[in-house]
């Protein structure tokens, strides 16, 4: 396998200027021929990559075991180290999410309403609608903000795509 792999890279040396120019640089090309192979690799099973070829245990394209969406970090920790066996550190965990595009969020908290929450809402929005600014200027409004001397605050993070953030599996009542 490593032989067919340097066959390949010396064939791109040999390609003429013009057409080289056009394709791929060779990092690029180095990057897509170990991935190609690594994806042999693993479809396989047999043999294990040469030293020269190999790449570290994060670069390792199994990150749909990870990207559970919703999860909390500790969660995702536990969840790959049970299903692969392997131990890996947060920082890696962290690194393979943003890779794929999935960010640490808060969630979304929604009040479950009831039909009577429903129905004394839109009373107020009613009365209220025609309000002027003079009227509203004498209201204080209130976002509940949290604040901390501390760094870190123990809000609860989930992991979740760009777009995603009032989904129902990123939403906690």
């Amino acid at each position: 396998m490593y032989q067919l792999a340097r066959e390949r890279v010396e064939k791109f040396h040999t390609v003429a200027s013009d057409k080289r120019n056009r394709s791929l640089d060779l990092r690029t090309f180095r990057i897509a021929l170990a991935r190609q192979l690594i994806d042999k690799y693993f479809s396989r099973k047999k043999k294990p990559l040469p030293s020269s070829i190999q790449v570290k245990k994060s670069v390792v394209p199994d990150h749909e075991r990870l990207a559970s969406v919703g999860n909390h970090m500790p969660e995702i920790v536990s969840n790959y180290r049970r299903s692969t066996g392997t131990t890996v550190s947060r920082q890696i965990v962290y690194r393979r999410l943003r890779h794929i595009g999935l960010y640490a969020r808060r969630p979304v908290r929604r009040v479950p309403f009831t039909a009577t929450h429903c129905r004394l809402r839109l009373t107020w929005s009613r009365e209220h609608a025609l309000w002027t600014p003079q009227q509203w200027s004498c209201v204080m409004f209130s976002d509940e903000s949290r604040f901390s001397l501390l760094s870190d605050s123990r809000r609860t993070l989930i992991w979740r795509a760009p777009g995603t953030r009032y989904h129902q599996e990123n939403t906690i009542e």
